[in-house]
C-alpha cells in the first residue's frame, strides 16, 4: 500500500490463494479503498503461475474495476504480501493506494534499452525523479542496463525485480495498467512528494580482511596484494574455524568495495559476486564481475544464519538513520527464490523481520529471478538478495 492521503485513510495487502483469488482480491481492494475520495494512484500486482490462464484477464480487470491512475506487475513463482509469503501455493497479491503531491508514471520498457544518453529517458523519467520501481522479463529485457541509464536521471532508488515463475520466454508476464505484456517490463517512476528508499541485504558477511586487486583482466583477478589470487584465497581457508571452512567449500562468494578510500568497511559497502572458478595453474580467480587493478575486494560466506543477520542489521540501521523524518508507509519486497523455506527451514522468514523493524506496514512483492536494487547509490541486478523499496512522504530532513 502506498502512502494514503491520511494516516487513517483504508489501506489494503493481502495474498489469496483460493480458486476465486481475482475476485476476493478485487472485492476486498474496492472495498478498502472505497474511503478513499478519489482513485488511487497506483496499484501494484503480483500473481503466482497458478493463476495463468487468467493473466489477460487479471490487468483488464483490475484496470476497470479499481480505476488506477497507473497498474503496474508482474508475475512471481511465490507472491508476498501483508507479511506472508506464499510459496508453492496459489497466490496474489495487491497494493493499492494514493500519493498526494506525487506524479506516478508508468511505461513498458521495450526489449531494445536504448543507450543511457538517449533522449528517450528523459521522457520515461519525467520531472524531478525521486525514484522508480522496475520489473523485468529475465528473457528479454537487460535490467543491468535499464538501472545504469536510470542511476543518471533519478535522486532516489531504483528497487525492483525479474519476474519469476517460468522456464522460457514468453510465460512471465508483465502487467502495465490494463494489458499484459510477454517481453520487455514495466517501470513505475515517482517524482514529486515522496521518497523512496532502498534496504538492500545481499545475504553475505565478510571473512578476512579487505584486500586490492593488484592485476586484473576484466573479471578475472591474477593477483591480489602483488600475490598469486589462489595463493591468497589458501591462505585465508587456513584460518577460518571449522564453520566458516565448511562454508566455504560450498558458499563462497567475493565482495566489490563501492566505497572508495574507505578506512574501514561495513555491511553494505560492498558488491556481492560470484566465485566463478579457480585456475590451478596460473592461480587467477574468475568472478561473476569485472574488476580493475586496485580495487578493494573481500571475500563472503553466506549461509541462513548470516542472512538473517545481515537482514536484521540493514533494517536497524534504516530506523536508526530515518529517526526524526517522516515514517514509512509501505513498503514493496522483492527476495530472490533462493531465499524462503529453501534457505531458512521456516516460512515468512524475510516477512516477520521487515514488520518487526518497521512495523505493520501495508507490504507486496513477490519472488525474483533477480533483484534489482542500490549498493551506495548504483543499480545493480543481484542474486540471493531481498530489496526492498520503502515509501515514505517527503521531508525538509531529507529532501531526497
Amino acid at each position: 500500500m502506498l502512502p494514503a492521503d491520511k494516516p487513517s485513510a483504508a489501506k489494503w495487502a493481502a495474498g489469496v490463494s483460493d480458486a476465486e483469488a481475482l475476485d476476493v482480491a478485487i472485492e476486498r481492494a474496492r472495498a478498502a479503498l472505497g474511503s478513499l475520495a478519489d482513485k488511487p494512484d497506483v496499484l501494484m500486482v503480483f500473481v503466482s503461475p497458478h493463476h495463468e490462464a487468467r493473466y489477460g484477464e487479471l490487468a483488464e480487470r483490475l484496470a476497470q474495476s479499481i480505476e488506477p491512475a497507473a497498474l503496474v506487475g508482474c508475475s512471481g513463482n511465490a507472491v508476498i504480501g501483508a507479511g506472508t509469503e506464499l510459496e508453492g501455493r496459489p497466490g496474489l497479491a495487491l497494493l493499492a493506494g494514493r500519493i498526494p503531491g506525487c506524479t506516478v508514471r508508468a511505461h513498458w520498457l521495450s526489449p531494445d534499452v536504448p543507450p543511457p544518453e538517449d533522449e528517450r529517458w528523459l521522457e520515461i523519467a519525467g520531472d524531478d525523479p525521486r525514484g522508480f520501481i522496475l520489473l523485468a522479463d529475465p528473457f528479454t529485457l537487460d535490467a543491468d542496463a535499464v538501472g545504469r541509464a536510470l542511476d543518471q536521471r533519478r535522486q532516489g532508488a531504483t528497487v525492483g525485480g525479474l519476474a519469476s515463475g517460468a522456464l522460457r520466454r514468453g510465460e512471465t508476464a508483465i502487467f502495465l495498467d490494463g494489458r499484459l505484456e510477454r517481453t520487455g517490463g514495466a517501470l513505475l517512476s515517482l517524482s514529486g512528494d515522496v521518497t523512496l528508499d532502498a534496504v538492500v541485504a545481499q545475504g553475505c558477511r565478510p571473512v578476512g580482511r579487505p584486500r586490492f586487486v593488484t592485476r586484473a583482466r576484466g573479471n578475472v583477478i591474477d593477483q591480489i596484494d602483488g600475490r598469486s589470487a589462489a595463493s591468497v584465497l589458501r591462505e585465508l581457508y587456513e584460518q577460518l574455524d571449522e564453520r566458516d571452512s565448511k562454508l566455504f567449500r560450498n558458499s563462497l562468494f567475493i565482495g566489490i568495495a563501492m566505497r572508495e578510500q574507505a578506512e574501514t568497511y561495513q555491511i553494505g559497502d560492498f558488491l556481492v559476486r560470484s566465485l566463478i572458478g579457480v585456475d590451478t595453474r596460473s592461480g587467477a580467480l574468475a568472478i561473476g564481475a569485472p574488476v580493475e587493478d586496485y580495487t578493494v575486494i573481500q571475500f563472503h560466506l553466506r549461509d541462513a544464519q548470516t542472512s538473517t543477520e545481515e537482514l536484521e542489521q540493514l533494517l536497524a540501521r534504516y530506523v536508526d538513520e530515518h529517526t526524526g523524518q517522516t515514517q514509512p508507509e509501505s513498503a514493496l519486497v522483492f527476495s530472490c527464490l533462493g531465499r524462503g523455506v529453501g534457505l531458512y527451514g521456516e516460512p515468512d522468514h524475510d516477512s516477520r523481520r521487515i514488520t518487526n523493524a518497521l512495523g505493520r506496514l501495508p507490504t507486496a512483492g513477490f519472488f525474483c529471478n533477480g533483484e534489482i536494487g542500490p549498493v551506495r547509490d548504483k543499480t545493480f541486478l543481484h542474486g540471493y538478495t531481498s530489496a526492498l523499496a520503502i515509501l515514505r512522504p517527503r521531508d525538509d530532513k531529507n529532501p531526497a
